[in-house]
């Protein structure tokens, strides 16, 4: 997957686990979108 240098740069400077809190939003965004 690719992804803007913006969002990575948001997640990293989030510290450690910033894949799994990433990974967390997308799965909110998916559940948000499928639950309509």
């Amino acid at each position: 997957m690719r992804y803007s240098p913006e969002v990575l740069a948001y997640f990293r400077a989030t510290g450690a686990g910033w894949q799994t809190r990433m990974d967390d939003a997308l799965r909110e965004y998916v559940s948000q979108k499928t639950a309509a």
